[in-house]
């Protein structure tokens, strides 16, 4: 759910949007994958270490 209103104000705004999502996360919440696209958002799927939140959001931090 974060992700889609992130890419939803991220739109409103005219600004980029990369959301990165641990690979088990993007196939259990295919159809938030669906919006957050539709939206214009980049959704980054993180295989590294388990594939979890965790992973995703170390591999954010590695990529800012």
């Amino acid at each position: 759910q974060h992700g889609v209103a992130t890419a939803t104000m991220c739109a409103l705004f005219g600004l980029p949007c990369t959301v990165y999502m641990g690979a088990t996360d993007v196939e259990r919440q295919a159809p938030n994958v669906f919006r957050m696209k539709l939206l214009g958002a980049e959704v980054k799927a993180v295989t590294s270490g388990a594939g979890t939140l965790k992973d995703a959001m170390n591999e954010a931090m590695r990529d800012w």
